[in-house]
């Protein structure tokens, strides 16, 4: 297993913290990046304004310490466009330009895409890990999320499985 961090930090929108939570994956976050890093909207998104599940409890164990806060006009800017957690992410990230923003919502990434920032979603952690050996097989791990829910192309599934010679 290699340990080497790829990112300084990343930079968590809800729903990748949600989907990795669910299939016990968590863990790669803090594998893959020096620091993680939760906007306090994305936060009370995820943890306080949510159901009791499980990966909650494992996202509060793990990521407690993580909690940051973005410059609140510039979160209030993105908010026109976006919900408050992928606006405070994305805000968090256009203050730390070296960050990885982890956000899977499309309109998300299309607005942080069109600020410059350095992007991955759900997909890109999971091919990042098996490129690096810190997980064995992508596919079981796609059919799981898809149970929970994910919603992503069959033909962006096959693809990934090609690039980490799945297929």
């Amino acid at each position: 297993m290699n340990s080497l961090k790829n990112e300084l930090l990343i930079i968590c929108d809800a729903g990748p913290l949600i989907f990795l939570a669910k299939i016990g994956q968590l863990k790669l976050l803090k594998a893959l990046a020096k620091e993680v890093w939760i906007p306090t909207a994305v936060w009370n998104e995820v943890v306080i304004n949510s159901e009791l599940h499980h990966e909650i409890e494992e996202i509060k164990i793990s990521l407690s310490n993580c909690i940051h806060d973005p410059d609140p006009v510039l979160e209030r800017a993105f908010q026109l466009e976006v919900d408050p957690g992928e606006a405070a992410a994305i805000a968090l990230a256009m203050e730390h330009p070296y960050s990885c923003l982890l956000i899977d919502d499309m309109t998300g990434r299309m607005i942080a895409q069109r600020q410059g920032l350095h992007i991955t979603g759900t997909l890109g952690i999971l091919i990042r890990a098996k490129h690096i050996g810190l997980i064995p097989q992508l596919k079981p791990l796609f059919d799981n999320l898809k149970i929970h829910g994910w919603f992503i192309s069959d033909e962006l599934i096959h693809q990934a499985l090609v690039a980490v010679n799945e297929k």
